[in-house]
């Protein structure tokens, strides 16, 4: 813990500073909370990062807040995977935020795969609108080595469903 003086002579401007660290052998948190002089409680970011586990290659989880209001803390988390099959190989990565105050949602799914025949990438999108309803965009990509071709789709949920291929 410890504090930087805005002004030597009025005590009442400094910063507080408090930072706790700590690791085991799977995992590391860190939490952080930073006072500004017109702030009560302070903002404060606490991350859990977990080190490779089985098919999870890395995740981890951040709550940031101003107040330190559990209503108002915006939430983030990742998660990165990988899992093989065979001569099929595929990479995943997951990120989603939230912010239950402003009702704020959104999840980000990435892949990308590989086999013999052909390579895979595509992306999802999914957020909530105003009116509290789920919508999607994903974009699909492939490209058949054997065959020579490569297809691409697109597809976006707002009032009515459109797929581009």
């Amino acid at each position: 813990m410890g504090h930087i003086m805005m002004d030597v002579e009025n005590k009442d401007q400094k910063v507080d500073i408090k930072a706790d660290m700590m690791a085991s052998n799977d995992r590391a948190d860190i939490d952080v909370t930073i006072k500004f002089p017109n702030q009560r409680k302070g903002m404060n970011l606490k991350t859990t990062v977990n080190l490779p586990k089985g098919d999870i290659i890395f995740s981890s989880t951040s709550e940031f807040s101003i107040d330190q209001d559990p209503q108002k803390t915006f939430k983030m988390s990742t998660k990165l995977m990988s899992e093989r099959r065979g001569q099929h190989e595929m990479y995943t990565m997951q990120m989603d935020a939230g912010h239950d105050h402003t009702g704020f949602a959104t999840e980000v799914i990435g892949r990308v795969s590989s086999s013999p025949e052909k390579y895979n990438a595509d992306v999802e999108m999914g957020y909530l609108t105003l009116k509290r309803q789920q919508q999607k965009f994903a974009i699909r990509g492939e490209i058949h080595t054997l065959n020579r071709e490569a297809n691409l789709k697109v597809n976006i949920c707002l009032i009515l469903c459109l797929n581009l291929s």
